[in-house]
């Protein structure tokens, strides 16, 4: 299936985010619905930058090793507990959900799960081009928080940290 159908399919079927907490429950819903796992908890650290295309792009564009573009997206850690594994690798269910795994596999690597049996860990990133809403609703924050200013008369900037945890029943 091509990464637009994708997109199509889990704006169809589950809706558009809004936010990245509304991201986060969509990503679970669509490995819950759409593959053979389940996902039992699911906790993110991740940070807004700048994401080097070498591996994966976002939608519509080419993935490029020798000159690799950048764009926009979040990335960080992502903690995985299931409660019906995957029949094949630990990663394979988020192949379809327009985010990416990297480093990693199996273990707790020092997350939030004490009990290493159904949990894995990797490095995670997606590109905010994929989440249109998302990125435009991001954009406006952004905006708002970069023109606003605190009590004291000091600008607010946008925190390009995000943190998100889960704990089953979605």
């Amino acid at each position: 299936m091509t990464k637009s159908k994708i997109r199509d399919t889990i704006f169809d079927k589950l809706g558009k985010p809004t936010t990245l907490d509304e991201l986060a429950h969509t990503i679970i819903r669509t490995v819950n619905t759409f593959s053979d796992a389940k996902i039992d908890g699911f906790v993110w650290r991740i940070k807004r930058k700048k994401i080097q295309a070498s591996h994966n792009a976002p939608v519509g564009k080419v993935p490029n090793f020798t000159v690799p573009e950048f764009f926009f997206g979040w990335s960080g850690r992502l903690w995985v507990r299931y409660k019906t594994m995957p029949k094949s690798f630990g990663s394979d269910p988020f192949r379809n959900t327009l985010t990416y795994t990297g480093t990693g596999g199996a273990g707790t690597y020092d997350g939030p799960f004490t009990d290493s049996k159904n949990s894995f860990s990797w490095e995670y990133r997606f590109y905010e081009d994929d989440w249109p809403t998302l990125k435009k609703n991001l954009s406006q924050e952004r905006l708002l928080k970069t023109l606003s200013h605190d009590e004291k008369g000091g600008r607010t900037f946008l925190n390009p940290y995000h943190n998100f945890e889960w704990y089953g029943s979605d």
